[in-house]
């Protein structure tokens, strides 16, 4: 099976990271990686420039929340669906196909969803009622369904991405085009999809998460990998949970942050570069009302409107004005006003009282990550053009997107899979509108019979 952008990227980096820790146990380290390499000549990767051809819109009732994800983005909407659009390899838009798709597409069965997160190539929602379903890849079992078991060759069992990756398989991992329900959850309050896990927080304070555990990201005190939920050690009192790249944050009662899993560029925020496999408090707040975990940095909101981000800092998506890791909380220049943050992979953007949007960080490649109008980058925040009236953002991995009043939705960006949903291929500098989602505030001022929603 050929890897190419975001899937071929991931599986990549994951090689990378896990060779020096199968160095300590493996005495055929040089045989192993000799393979892989075999294996990434083989694939047939694709360049950035490739899109998706324009789909014939569906029309949706307007959006209440964004998220956007590795190559895709999610709306919920007022109707309690949810659509998706961009990247679909894994079935991560939940259609019940492997297409990509340049505008929003309707995921099956969901009807009574109250919130929706994106993560690398997998996607969430939370239902009434408490339960959760996942779609898409789940070579680490991060759609929580119990039905990652691997891949066995001569006796032994390796991961699926692995296999994958050796071309030994289709690297499946069971992965799954519609939803499928989390195992023993029904008391869920939030949900969080990150890159290769996903996390929940339950009724009275409690967090679950499931998915790949290398670095402890599941924060139950093993390194263990589970496709089902496992109980985050010590956390009763979360309000609020972020799953990131190889770590976790979770917002307390009260305003404290604690996190857990990889650390080695400071996305803990407690004051080392050591790994954690249980929660660890991030130092100096004790006022967060929002978190956000990104790709390998966390990002959180203050009470009075300022933005504290810690971690990996080499593209500024601290927004501290300056590069370099930040092993603890450093304040983002200039904003007073937040009300929402979101982290992505080496960018952030910040959603500002009132309605404006601001984001910061790598925007050299052309892309226009940070929806200023521009290709270039930035240390400190820039204003996203033509947006006053965002109600909510979202920060995916090259692309972000917000909802506007009434529920159209915009994005910005990154384009190759269609995640910008404007129907066409073609990154953008600044934010276009969504296709195929209705903008009710303008439904219901040019319908002269309707008085108000």
């Amino acid at each position: 099976m050929a890897f190419s952008g975001l899937r071929h990227e991931i599986l990549y980096m994951r090689v990378l990271s896990s060779l020096p820790m199968k160095r300590a146990s493996s005495g055929n380290f040089l045989p192993l990686s000799l393979l892989i390499f075999a294996a990434l000549l083989a694939s047939n990767c694709s360049s950035d420039s490739d899109s998706p051809n324009a789909d014939t819109p569906s029309v949706f009732v307007g959006a209440t929340a964004i998220s956007a994800g590795g190559g895709h983005s999610c709306a919920l909407h007022q109707d309690s669906t949810i659509s998706c659009w961009g990247r679909n390899e894994e079935g991560q838009l939940g259609n019940k196909t492997d297409d990509d798709s340049s505008v929003p597409v309707g995921v099956v069965d969901v009807t009574d969803a109250i919130a929706v997160s994106a993560g690398g190539a997998h996607s969430c929602a939370l239902h009434e009622g408490g339960t959760i379903s996942c779609w898409g890849w789940n070579e680490d079992g991060q759609l929580g369904d119990d039905s990652d078991d691997g891949f066995s060759v001569f006796g032994l069992t390796i991961p699926s991405w692995l296999a994958s990756l050796l071309q030994l398989s289709d690297g499946t991992g069971d992965s799954s085009s519609v939803p499928v329900g989390v195992v023993g959850v029904t008391d869920a309050i939030a949900i969080s999809a990150g890159v290769w896990h996903s996390c929940a927080v339950r009724q009275g304070g409690a967090v679950s998460c499931w998915g790949n555990n290398w670095y402890g990201q599941l924060g139950d005190g093993t390194g263990d990998g589970s496709s089902v939920p496992v109980g985050v050690v010590g956390v009763t009192d979360a309000i609020a949970v972020s799953a990131g790249g190889y770590h976790s944050c979770a917002l307390h009662e009260g305003g404290t942050i604690s996190c857990w899993g990889q650390n080695i560029l400071g996305q803990l925020g407690y004051g080392t570069d050591d790994f954690s496999l249980v929660p660890v408090k991030v130092a100096d707040i004790a006022d967060a009302i929002a978190i956000s975990a990104g790709e390998e940095h966390s990002c959180a909101v203050r009470q009075g409107g300022a933005v504290s981000c810690w971690g990996n800092n080499w593209y500024g998506q601290l927004g501290n004005g300056a590069t370099g890791v930040a092993l603890t909380p450093e304040e983002v220049v200039g904003l007073t006003d937040a009300i929402a943050v979101s982290a992505g992979i080496v960018h952030s953007c910040a959603l500002r009282l009132g309605g404006r949007v601001s984001c910061w960080g790598w925007g050299k490649v052309r892309l226009g990550w940070l929806g200023d109008g521009t290709d270039e980058g930035s240390l400190v925040p820039v204003g996203v053009v033509d947006i006053t009236d965002a109600i909510a953002i979202s920060a995916g991995e090259r692309h972000s997107c917000a909802v506007r009043r009434g529920g159209a939705v915009s994005c910005w960006g990154w384009n190759a899979f269609g995640q910008l949903g404007k129907g066409a291929s073609g990154y953008s500098l600044v934010p276009v509108g969504v296709v195929g989602i209705a903008d009710t505030a303008e439904i219901i001022e040019d319908d002269e019979h309707s008085l108000a929603l």
